[in-house]
């Protein structure tokens, strides 16, 4: 009420949207509507004089807060919606939408149109990127299903579809380099391809204040990893200086990857970042211990969790398969960090990577196998 009286329009807006009481009445017997349908001259406090005051609409904003809207960040600041394109998960799994099969189970028909032909594996970690990746993709069947396969060693299973004009396999490891090793492994073993591609989230390692390109980034921009930095001996090794290991991209996938600036979605242009990542074993929650060990790595752009998991995979199989990294940009890994670009940050990342899929010159599956 004391910010009714004293117009400020801000904060009441703010305390309506976190679903304050409007029916709460003063000693005097008045609500903060009442306040606010009042005299729009406010006596001061400090001086004692009659001052003119903002009159704030009391329905207006009221109606402001039931639509969700926050005045307090620009639509600059505000994630697009992307419901259509995010299936959830009871959705995906339900008996309508797919069939699970065991590896060993399948026939000899299904073994070569499906699994024979696949040569991308996507990797995601979260059920967010999972999410965003499965909406990206079509199912492989006449009937409209995507096939479940349940791993030989039954550790795991991936999903069988078409990623634009490439056959895949889509994978949920968890998030981490030891589970994403674990999972990629054992799907490797049942599905030869030569090329994988991480799809989804990260943190931005330093936040623009301008609309430069190079280094500067901001929510929501996807980076194209060209090299991926190990930063895991920076913290058990901390009083040595150790430098970390740098793992480089395959070069057709970057090849495919690193041309497009902008990308538009939603009416939405992001940027695109061709640079480097640095890849960790641990959620960053705080930019101090951020800073520290990013303090080694200057040019990283940002950072994650899985492509370590990955390229011990690539080493123990003798690199017979390419990889690369592309996330977005969700927040900053510190003490702000909320899931509200999550969505849109890995929508618009999965739909990047099915766009310049699709945007090859040449007919046909971009990555198709040439050994089998």
């Amino acid at each position: 009420m004391l910010a009714c009286e004293r117009g400020h329009e801000d904060i009441v807006h703010s305390l309506l949207s976190a679903g304050a009481n409007v029916d709460v009445r003063s000693t005097r017997e008045l609500t903060g509507v009442h306040i606010m349908r009042g005299t729009d001259l406010a006596e001061s406090h400090e001086t004692g004089t009659k001052q003119e005051s903002k009159k704030i609409d009391p329905k207006e904003l009221l109606e402001s807060a039931a639509a969700g809207k926050d005045k307090s960040k620009s639509d600059d600041q505000k994630p697009p919606v992307v419901n259509e394109f995010f299936p959830k998960l009871e959705d995906l799994e339900s008996e309508e939408k797919m069939i699970k099969k065991y590896s060993t189970h399948l026939t000899k028909e299904e073994q070569q149109e499906f699994i024979e032909e696949v040569n991308v594996i996507l990797v995601t970690a979260t059920s967010i990127e999972y999410r965003a990746v499965m909406g990206a993709t079509a199912p492989t069947g006449g009937d409209g299903k995507y096939i479940k396969v349940i791993t030989k060693d039954g550790s795991t299973n991936f999903i069988l579809g078409k990623y634009g004009r490439c056959n895949v396999a889509v994978i949920m490891t968890e998030q981490g380099p030891d589970n994403t090793q674990k999972v990629l492994t054992s799907v490797l073993d049942d599905v030869k391809a030569e090329y994988v591609i991480a799809i989804g989230i990260c943190y931005g390692a330093k936040e623009s204040k301008t609309e430069e390109l190079g280094d500067k980034t901001k929510l929501a921009n996807i980076i194209v990893a060209k090299s991926i930095v190990n930063t895991e001996h920076q913290r058990s090794e901390e009083k040595r200086n150790v430098l970390p290991d740098t793992y480089h991209c395959g070069e057709k996938l970057l090849n495919l990857f690193k041309h497009e600036k902008v990308f538009n979605f939603k009416d939405k242009s992001v940027k695109v970042h061709v640079g480097v990542l640095a890849s960790e074993f641990t959620l960053h929650r705080n930019e101090e211990e951020k800073q520290k060990i990013l303090k080694q790595v200057p040019q990283a752009l940002g950072g994650e969790m899985e492509a370590n998991g990955i390229n011990r995979v690539a080493v123990a199989k003798k690199d017979k398969f390419q990889w690369i990294v592309i996330k977005s940009i969700v927040d900053w890994g510190n003490e702000d960090k909320d899931k509200t670009w999550q969505p849109f940050g890995a929508v618009s990342c999965a739909r990047f990577v099915l766009k310049c899929l699709k945007d090859q010159p040449d007919e046909g599956d971009p990555l198709k196998k040439t050994i089998k």
